[in-house]
């Protein structure tokens, strides 16, 4: 299943590749906003095409001789009409991660969307938990809300944080050696002193 889903991304990738090197003067140009790195946290978050299927099929008639789509390579303009998420959909996310003082803006061929904020918001966002896999090895869990859990293939770029070891409190009890002989009255005062006091524990 994940072969499938990897050559579907590699496939899709190609032709909004080729798509954008024939695009015309007059399409719409692509400019995501720039990041200052040193502040921020960059995520991306992969979308499922409105219909897999299709997008295949779709590929494979571009390089089939005999199909009408012969060759017939799309803009990203197009790509998104026929296979991206719509407006809608990508603006739905964008309420959503805005609520967590994230920014974000789609890719060409609305399939993607690049997130970036801090990273403690992006944590809280993607509600990530670091969760343990096998005996040493752990992952980052990434829990959305379900109606747009189902429209995502995967996040990227987005790490739990390693939870705090919980130090067990130690309490220190005092320890008064006890002894069953009496004190010996009958000692001279620096003697009883020596014996019995203070310099005794020194």
């Amino acid at each position: 299943m994940r072969g499938k889903q990897l050559a579907l991304s590699l496939l899709s990738g190609v032709l909004v590749l080729i798509g954008s090197l024939v695009v015309n003067a007059k399409s719409t140009s692509y400019k995501l906003p720039k990041v200052e790195l040193s502040k921020t946290v960059v995520a991306n978050i992969a979308f499922k095409p409105q219909s897999s299927s299709g997008l295949t099929d779709y590929v494979y008639d571009t390089v089939d001789p005999t199909s009408t789509n012969f060759h017939q390579y799309l803009t990203p303009d197009q790509f998104a009409e026929k296979f991206g998420r719509t407006p809608e959909q990508i603006s739905a996310f964008q309420t959503y991660l805005s609520q967590y003082h994230l920014k974000s803006s789609a890719y060409p061929g609305n399939l993607a969307l690049k997130v970036w904020g801090t990273r403690q918001n992006l944590i809280k966002a993607f509600n990530a938990k670091r969760v343990k896999v096998g005996k040493k090895d752990y992952r980052t869990k990434i829990k959305l809300p379900g109606k747009l859990a189902s429209q995502t293939v995967s996040v990227i770029g987005v790490y739990a944080t390693k939870p705090k070891a919980n130090k067990a409190k130690t309490s220190v009890t005092p320890t008064i050696p006890k002894d069953s002989t009496p004190p010996n009255t009958d000692l001279s005062k620096t003697t009883f002193a020596k014996k019995y006091g203070a310099m005794k524990f020194a």
